[in-house]
């Protein structure tokens, strides 16, 4: 027998006459679109609600005819109606209207959608995603159980207050997590009458001794006895088995006193696994408790008939006492545990189920309680670790966090801290930085300190201390200190910058690493050609040209007329020779000549000979020795009749 909010139907009884409580089948879900107002999501696994601008309206429909013959209004305790809330893009609450029209899962759209009527329950806050959402509809379904209204479903839309709100919930077609809409049914009978005691047989005479009498009349059967109405309750757990923490899913605190009288668990996957330990789930209150667990490999556990007495007023919890401890692949997942009650009738007394031992007061299987663990009493403690057991033996369910069980041995725990290189995170993962002292640093290898002359210039880990900052020209002595260049290649020696080599035509001078080679010898007349060459010009500045000095200009009244040396080394202003300018030669006729101030003139003439005219160019034009306008001296004009000779008129 199993407990499932899964299965079309469940009714459990004890006897004839029980009322029950019943999941009626999801016989058709579906969604419309505003935005998509043509299309139909009959198939889709997931169904789609607001926003209100997309106007997006789950509907489902619940078949009632599984309720039992002759149910009726005034038969329905509670009904509440169970989605899954897979996604919620935007939070808010939603809305539950009654359906008034008729309407088909594969036809219907949003061109014509199905009626909606009064409000059944309004603005129910979402929770987030992964979990589910009970809504009390007990109202609506006593209206279709009294044919008041048909039953044309349910729709679930945003609500007025939060126009924003969009969500989805799985449908019947969803294989993946596979919780569809479900709605619970609780039925609740009246007692029916007590029937009177059958009437004593007369007894038979008394025949002599050693023959017995006739046996007396057989009594009138009594009518049935009084109808007791069997409740139930119960704890949903979604999600994969192996990583749930444990403690309380659910509670309840009966107004009257009751006897617990089956349990069940139902998880949605597993029958084909190996666990070494399932799921340990116990209904408890702080006196007695109850395990529950399905065997490894199984999908379902079911206590049997006993029974657990419980006063009013008593809190009863429904735990998870352990996570299932199975190996890779699909782990068991989405778990109820059910839990079946009654009245407590006189002499109800506790009883536990049959493949369980009673430790104390507690109802317990030995070979999967971490707690009594192959015989009561014994308790799996292992170190560093949640417990667990298998087979009666104890061992680990998960090691606690920064440890880890490096050597397999169950019997000492989670011996290993997670911490040290040697292992750290996992077992036998050994930090190796290069250039470094590894160290671990929540669980995950870092860099403790990085030998000298290297550095983690790149933050990572993995390749340690990855920089010689001693030969690094980019991180010279430390991180993002790059060597600058200027003309030249940059060098880093010894964690400090230096120059490798110049670029042609320049020269580092000041010996400073810094600038570079800040020197262009091509063009520096004070290291032409190398450092400290400094180029010098008499009467005049020196220039450096392609690394060899030269001369940049004379001074004025001197030239550079050798073509010899670099020094302005005539002096124009005086020289006969470059009187002037370079090759420019004063004329000597008839005299000695004579450079001043840049030009040529007569220093004096020879004898007999005189500069009359004054002009430098034709030198000592007149010969004073027979030029009879000139004779003896210029100006001195010999008479007519005479003639000059030896410098005298005769």
């Amino acid at each position: 027998m199993a407990f499932s909010r899964y299965v079309a139907a469940i009714a459990f009884a004890l006897c004839p006459g029980f009322l029950l409580a019943s999941a009626v089948p999801l016989v058709a879900d579906t969604y419309t679109s505003g935005a998509n107002p043509t299309l139909n999501f009959g198939t889709t696994v997931a169904l789609s609600i607001g926003t209100a601008a997309q106007n997006n309206v789950a509907l489902l429909r619940f078949d009632l005819s599984t309720l039992p013959a002759g149910t009726t209004s005034a038969g329905i305790s509670k009904a509440v109606l169970t989605i899954y809330v897979d996604k919620v893009t935007a939070t808010g609450s939603v809305d539950v209207l009654a359906v008034t029209s008729p309407w088909a899962e594969t036809t219907l759209t949003g061109q014509s959608p199905a009626t909606l009527g009064s409000m059944v329950a309004t603005a129910v806050p979402l929770p987030t995603a992964g979990n589910f959402l009970s809504i009390d509809v007990t109202a609506l379904v006593t209206q279709w159980v009294a044919g008041t209204l048909t039953n044309n479903g349910l729709a679930i839309q945003v609500d007025a207050l939060s126009p924003l709100a969009s969500l989805a919930i799985d449908s019947k077609e969803n294989t993946t997590t596979r919780h569809p809409a479900s709605l619970d049914i609780t039925l609740v009978g009246p007692a029916g009458p007590a029937g009177p005691a059958g009437a004593p047989g007369a007894p038979g005479m008394q025949g002599i001794q050693g023959v017995p009498g006739a046996t007396g009349a057989t009594g009138a059967t009594g009518a049935s006895g009084a109808t007791v109405t069997t409740l139930f309750t119960g704890a949903a757990l979604a999600g994969d088995l192996t990583s749930k923490t444990p403690g309380t899913l659910a509670h309840f605190i009966p107004d009257q006193n009751i006897t617990i009288t089956r349990v069940g668990v139902d998880q949605l996957t597993g029958a084909a696994l190996t666990c070494q330990a399932p799921a340990f789930f116990k209904v408890s209150t702080s006196a007695k408790s109850e395990a529950a667990a399905a065997a490894p490999g199984q999908q379902e556990y079911d206590s049997g008939v006993h029974s657990l007495t419980v006063a009013a007023g008593t809190q009863v919890n429904l735990s998870l006492t352990s996570a299932a401890v199975c190996a890779s692949g699909t782990h068991p997942a989405d778990a109820n545990l059910l839990v079946q009650y009654r009245p407590q009738l006189p002499g109800d007394t506790d009883v536990c189920p049959t493949a369980q031992s009673a430790c104390g007061t507690a109802c317990t299987e030995v070979q999967v309680d971490p707690s009594n663990c192959g015989t009561c009493g014994n308790v799996c403690a292992p170190a560093n670790a949640s417990p667990m057991c298998a087979s009666g033996s104890c061992g680990i369910s998960a090691c606690n966090a920064g440890f880890g069980n490096c050597d397999n041995n169950g019997a000492n725990g989670c011996e290993t801290s997670l911490t040290s290189v040697a292992n750290c995170g996992a077992c036998g993962n050994v930090c190796s930085t290069a250039n470094a002292t590894a160290a671990c640093s929540s669980g995950a290898c870092a860099i403790g300190s990085c030998n000298v002359g290297f550095a983690n210039c790149d933050g990572s880990a993995a390749n340690g201390c990855e920089i010689n900052t001693n030969s690094d020209v980019h991180n010279c002595g430390a991180c993002g200190n790059t060597c600058a260049t200027n003309n030249d290649t940059p060098a880093c020696s010894s964690g400090s910058c230096s120059i490798g080599s110049c670029t042609a035509g320049f020269a580092n001078c000041d010996n400073n690493a810094g600038n570079g080679c800040e020197v262009n010898t091509q063009t520096d007349a004070i290291n032409c050609g190398t450092c400290g060459n400094v180029c010098s010009t008499a009467n005049g500045t020196p220039a450096c040209t392609q690394g060899a000095c030269l001369i940049g200009s004379c001074n004025a009244g001197f030239a550079h007329c050798t073509g010899v040396g670099s020094n302005c080394e005539t002096n124009t202003t005086s020289d006969v020779r470059n009187c002037g300018a370079c090759g420019f030669t004063c004329s000597s006729i008839n005299d000695t000549p004579a450079c001043t101030a840049g030009a040529c003139s007569v220093a004096s003439c020879n004898a007999g000979f005189a500069n009359c005219d004054g002009l430098a160019a034709n030198g000592c034009e007149v010969n004073t020795q027979t030029d009879k306008n000139n004779c003896g001296a210029c100006g001195h004009a010999c008479l007519s009749t005479q003639t000059c000779s030896a410098g005298a008129c005769h």
